[in-house]
């Protein structure tokens, strides 16, 4: 479990860049440009009414709580918001948060045979487990205390078919959430307890002999709603050729332990203003890679992830405008791995890695003064156990055997304050304290302003990564502490642009550019040639993003985006790793035959990255088609998806535990599903 040492000159052979315009300069440029399109007089048509549903008038309506902790309409968020509906997922087959987030502008994944990663503005690190991303499930921070791990791929907690709408919201976001919440929030918001009342039940099969079962239950019991689910999932996997190991020891390079196995359940209850949400999920993944070194092919080489958390959540609203929100939670995440190591002789290195915390929370919104808002809250952290465990089985030796007890305070305070009817100013900043990293303040501005047909924001925002007990605790064969390790901090600036032309056309854009600084990086010591983590790296990137949708009608639209970014490392001028300059998106939604047969097609474009080794893995198109039969019988939906259907052939680099320089993805696969609604 690691990050790359972006300046290890034996693993980046990194090329230079060309000097980039500085900071404000852009700002300056994209601000004026911003400024002529909203006042232009094709940003000045007025918008049609209510009844006609256009683009504008849905980001008016559409609501999104990760951006401040509390619902807000999208256009009136401080930050460059993106939803993706239940609908949506529907449509394009998507089963995972990464190939949810995959279909987002700005976001690509890498996926090395055990973990999905998810990077977005030219940020990816291998072997991070996306702690630089901050993942909630109805506002409740799913990151472990471990490894900061917010599990993007078959690991992830939630079946993608409960999610009512996935809220993406980029940037900083530490004056809300504290840690983690650096490059983005990503809230899964689930579906309302007995919105769809009754049950389903789902059967599914695939490529890789994979099989799936899902059963869900929804009702109301009096005044309560309560949803159940449950689900189970099992492949064998396929059997990969990696060259690097192509010798006759070591089966001419084919590895055929690639099994997926997992099962998940998730239920809720609502009583008037009280919630319960409880959520499990257990997944066991065999390793092909032969990563950090093990041996090559051996099955015994796997993770197993266990997640489980309650949250207890009460929420009232007061008679002029005040809101309370409160809730207490308890967490718990359960880590095994098993590494096969020659040393010799085999012996089979274990981790085992054991995480409790429960916490509270208490968020209070009111209304002062006319035009302002006010939101204030705190919340306090019990790290119950944190427990590091790697050890040989046999011979029996023990490398790390640590465990921590510790406690976090955070205070945080925001104000949306109206200068005019279309022009909001929104402050916000959070306190946090942790016992050995002391005191952190981040702060928070957006200005927003609502021309007729458009919204333009200027941010501004600081955020920052408390180094996890991984990262400060753990040992192994050439491992060892960094007692100095401090926390990860970042500073974006960003304009955002939506603007609507008619009542069918929106265009989004948007400039951005920051600063991360002492960036968590595993190095190699060369005084002992141990491995130890340091605060070492400045990664500087700056780019730009657009998005243009166009719908006809309800179930027909096609939305096409684009994004390039520059990131590079700001010590050395050198181009980051698994870092694509471009990345290019296409979602057509169509009907086939009315609402029987309806169509989603994706096709994705992700340009070339460097590997650690420096060299070029090559840029790829991946295209997709999914379609949905409704009501072949009452209540019996079927699906079929074809992915990666022109089998294109391509791989994604590597992190530093692999030996390979690129770990090859998935070509063509195929999956069905039933859906039974009774």
């Amino acid at each position: 479990m690691s990050c790359v040492d972006a300046d290890d000159p034996v693993r980046n052979m990194a090329l230079p860049l060309k000097k980039k315009p500085r900071l404000h300069a852009q700002l300056l440029a994209m601000a004026t440009f911003c400024l002529a399109s909203v006042c232009s007089p094709a940003a000045t048509n007025p918008p049609p009414d209510l009844a006609s549903m256009s683009l504008e008038e849905l980001m008016n309506v559409e609501v999104v709580t990760a951006a401040s902790g509390y619902d807000q309409k999208v256009a009136d968020a401080p930050s460059s918001v993106t939803m993706v509906t239940s609908a949506d997922i529907r449509r394009f087959g998507w089963r995972t948060l990464a190939e949810i987030l995959g279909g987002v502008r700005g976001f690509y994944t890498d996926y090395d045979r055990n973990y999905t990663y998810t990077g977005l503005r030219g940020f990816l690190v291998g072997g991070d487990y996306n702690n630089r991303i901050l993942l909630l499930l109805d506002g409740h921070r799913l990151n472990d205390n471990l490894y900061g791990s917010a599990f993007m791929g078959s690991e992830q907690i939630v079946d993608v078919e409960l999610i009512d709408r996935l809220e993406v919201v980029r940037g900083p976001s530490s004056s809300v959430y504290g840690t983690s919440a650096l490059l983005a929030v990503v809230n899964i918001v689930t579906k309302k307890a007995a919105e769809e009342p009754g049950t389903q039940a789902e059967v599914g099969g695939g490529s890789f002999a994979a099989r799936q079962v899902r059963l869900a239950h929804a009702g109301q019991a009096g005044a309560a709603a309560y949803l159940v689910s449950g689900s189970w999932y099992d492949s064998p996997g396929q059997k990969l050729y990696f060259e690097e190991f192509d010798d006759p020891s070591t089966n001419h390079g084919v590895a055929d332990n690639d099994g997926d196995h997992y099962a998940r359940f998730f239920g809720k209850l609502k009583f008037k203003d009280l919630s319960i949400e409880a959520a499990w999920a257990s997944r066991d993944k065999e390793i092909p890679t032969a990563s950090y070194g093990t041996v090559f092919g051996d099955p015994r080489e796997k993770t197993r992830d266990d997640r489980a958390l309650l949250d207890v959540r009460f929420e009232h609203p007061f008679p002029g405008g005040t809101r309370l929100l409160t809730r207490a939670y308890y967490d718990r995440y359960y880590y095994k791995g098993f590494y096969p190591s020659d040393y010799p002789p085999v012996t089979v290195n274990t981790d085992r890695s054991t995480a409790d915390w429960a916490g509270t929370e208490t968020l209070v919104r009111l209304k002062p003064l006319g035009g302002n808002m006010i939101t204030f809250g705190g919340e306090y952290r019990l790290n119950m156990r944190d427990k590091l465990l790697a050890y040989d089985i046999s011979p029996y030796f023990v490398y790390t055997d640590v465990e921590k007890r510790s406690a976090h305070v955070g205070l945080y305070v925001a104000d949306d304050l109206d200068l005019s009817p279309k022009l909001t100013l929104s402050l916000g900043a959070r306190y946090d304290r942790y016992p050995r990293l002391g005191e952190t303040v981040n702060p928070r501005l957006g200005l927003i302003y609502h021309p007729t047909g458009a919204t333009l924001k200027l941010l501004y925002g600081t955020a920052f990564r408390a180094p996890n007990a991984y990262e400060e605790s753990y040992v192994a064969p050439n491992f060892k502490t960094n007692p100095n390790l401090d926390s990860e901090r970042i500073e974006t600036m960003e304009v955002a642009l939506d603007k609507y032309v008619g009542t069918k056309l929106r265009i989004a854009s948007s400039v951005y550019s920051f600063i991360a600084t002492d960036l968590i990086s595993l190095t190699l010591d060369p005084s002992d040639g141990m491995y130890v983590f340091r605060n070492v790296n400045k990664v500087r990137s700056e780019g730009v993003e657009v998005e243009v949708e166009q719908r006809w009608r309800r179930d027909m639209f096609l939305r096409l985006s684009h994004a390039w970014t520059s990131s590079r490392n700001v010590r050395t001028g050198t181009r980051l790793t698994v870092s694509p300059r471009n990345l290019s998106k296409l979602h057509l939604g169509f009907p086939v035959i009315g609402e029987k047969l309806s169509g989603g097609l994706e096709v994705q474009y992700t340009g070339s990255m460097l590997t650690t080794l420096g060299t070029v893995a090559p840029g790829y198109t991946v295209a997709s088609l999914t379609l949905i039969a409704a009501d072949l019988a009452p209540g019996l939906d079927l699906r079929a998806g074809v992915y990666n259907f022109l089998d294109t052939q391509y791989s994604n680099p590597g992190s530093v535990e692999h030996f390979q320089e690129v770990i090859p993805q998935d070509g063509r696969t195929v999956r069905l599903g039933l859906l039974w609604r009774f």
